[in-house]
């Protein structure tokens, strides 16, 4: 009886530091699965805000150029929105732009 229950014990035991060794491994990886979330949130905040730049940037030339060609075929007083519409809507497409812009050329024509 003595045998059996000094074998319980040591059973017992080693099943306990099984236990702790295995929360201790998954406490460290889940560490690291959250450190690199955390890097990879960060990364991916910087490389859309970098997108956004460069996307706001493509569509500020784009209007310039669009005002240069507009002026250089005679439409020198075409208004063109306030840059800050296009801004607080990065979803507007270059269709809607373009049709925006031709109303305004419409209008114009029509005065």
């Amino acid at each position: 009886m003595a045998y059996q229950s000094k074998n319980k014990m040591q059973a017992e035991a080693q099943r306990n530091r099984e236990r702790r060794e295995l929360e201790d491994r998954v406490s460290v990886r889940r560490a690291l699965l959250e450190q690199k979330m955390e890097l990879e949130t960060q990364e991916f905040l910087r490389e859309r805000s970098e997108r956004i730049r460069l996307l706001h940037e493509r569509q500020e030339r784009e209007l310039q150029q669009f005002d240069e060609e507009s002026a250089r075929i005679g439409f020198r007083y075409v208004k063109r929105p306030h840059r800050s519409h296009f801004y607080l809507n990065c979803k507007i497409s270059k269709y809607t732009i373009n049709r925006e812009i031709l109303l305004n050329f419409t209008a114009l024509l029509i005065l």
